[in-house]
């Protein structure tokens, strides 16, 4: 009834006819199989198998569905008076109140404890019991579910164990991570890993960069945390620009944007601190991990060279977001299509762009691309046979044919290449001519 080794089985023969042992065969000790097989050998109980994940990484989410596998090797069941339980801990943090019938989903084993367990939310436990006349089987795999809510503040992911008692004890064992999973970044499915609050990505797009136009900037935002607003709490995206806008000051500069139920259709412009704020609207709810997108028109001054990246911050009762750097990005390409991906090879490349503002003769439209190499192209040659829909970025297909289209007095468009390191402006590839990327205009 308790743990031993594997016994020794010791083989001796005797003569049938005179009881005597054999001469003939000496006796031997017959060798065990290996591992967990040998005769009567009865081990400690442990999991074999105890992983643990999440399916959201980001602070305070509501339904945060966190997924175990376990598997030991031995039985576990509830006989009369006598219960078997499984003990949960570590889930710290979370903000989910104690309960004792938190749900439990994923046949066959929330039938075995009864579709529910107790939470109790000071420890981060868990505490599943099997029902009378319930079993959980050995050497099994079983996966099972709940949802908590998530921690409000960005943490590490913990160490949760898992333990048996009843009928077979198990000690508490640590439960192995999903390292390798990826929601935002790979490595954010371990349970309760948190993202701090903060923007997971936050581009600014300038249409055009001439000194004293108009220029359409958009925003390109993805947050780690839910904004909401209500009649009772504000979410207020405050973006501050270097002052190189000329744009008067008002409180309902027009705005568009990829939800405008949530942005409204204007903002606030402080142009003496080059501050826009977009509000949140009430009884609207950005979520967490979605991406959208807000756009404004402004006048630049005239001294207004290359554009400086603004910060963006969230205010407000709801929730705050520390200010951070934007990403600024003079194109928007929305994709980026290859038709073939060997090293050292050329490839045909296809970019969908989209546009916050027409072009119009004489712009440039300029792409960079890290990690490309090449040559650059001549001043007296370019990239023949690019062609774009509309066609407005179209070459020509040899030089013979951009001659003709000269002479005939057409409109056409120039493609050229300037190789050189990821980050350059195109002057500065065109001087360092080199192999770690270039710029396309």
């Amino acid at each position: 009834s308790g743990i031993q080794a594997a016994s020794k089985v010791n083989v001796v023969v005797n003569s049938v006819s005179t009881g005597q042992i054999s001469n003939m065969i000496p006796a031997f000790t017959l060798r065990n199989a290996p591992g967990s097989h040998g005769p009567l050998l009865i081990q400690a109980g442990a999991f074999l198998t105890a992983n643990i994940g999440q399916s959201s990484p980001f602070p305070s989410v509501t339904s945060n569905v966190i997924t175990i596998t376990i598997n030991s090797n031995v039985a576990m069941s509830s006989v009369g008076s006598a219960s078997a339980t499984l003990t949960i801990t570590g889930l710290l943090n979370s903000e989910t109140t104690d309960t004792s019938s938190l749900a439990i989903s994923g046949s066959p084993f929330a039938t075995a404890v009864g579709g529910k367990a107790a939470w109790v939310k000071a420890t981060g436990t868990l505490t599943l019991t099997v029902v009378s006349g319930q079993s959980l089987s050995g050497n099994t795999d079983y996966i099972f579910s709940f949802s908590l809510q998530s921690p409000a503040a960005s943490q590490p992911a913990p160490e949760v164990t898992i333990s048996a008692a009843g009928g077979s004890s198990i000690a508490a064992t640590v439960l192995t991570q999903a390292a390798d999973g990826c929601v935002f970044s790979v490595g954010d499915t371990a349970a309760f890993f948190i993202h701090p609050a903060s923007f997971l990505s936050k581009t600014v797009i300038f249409s055009r960069t001439t000194p004293g136009s108009s220029t359409s900037v958009g925003f390109v935002l993805r947050s780690a945390v839910q904004l909401d607003a209500s009649a009772s709490f504000s979410s207020l995206i405050v973006i501050t620009f270097p002052l190189y806008f000329s744009t008067a000051a008002s409180s309902t500069l027009a705005i568009t944007s990829s939800n405008p139920s949530i942005f409204g259709s204007s903002a606030e412009w402080v142009p003496s601190t080059g501050t826009l704020t977009i509000k949140v609207q009430s009884g609207q709810t950005l979520l967490a991990n979605t991406e959208y997108r807000v756009n404004v028109v402004f006048n630049t001054h005239n001294n207004f060279l290359s554009p400086l990246p603004p910060t963006i911050e969230v205010q407000g009762s709801a929730r705050s977001i520390a200010s951070e750097a934007m990403d600024v990005s003079s194109a928007g390409i929305s994709e980026a299509t290859f038709t073939g991906t060997t090293p050292n090879t050329a490839t045909g490349i296809t970019l969908t762009l989209q546009l916050e503002q027409a072009f119009e003769k004489g712009d440039s439209l300029i792409v960079r691309l890290p990690g490309f190499g090449g040559s650059s192209t001549s001043s007296s040659d370019q990239i023949w046979g690019v062609s774009s829909a509309p066609s407005i970025f179209s070459t020509e297909a040899s030089s013979e044919l951009y001659g003709d289209a000269i002479a005939a007095g057409h409109a056409v468009a120039i493609a050229t290449f300037r190789a050189g390191a990821h980050g350059r402006t195109p002057s500065e590839a065109s001087l360092k001519n080199g192999l770690l990327g270039g710029t396309f205009p």
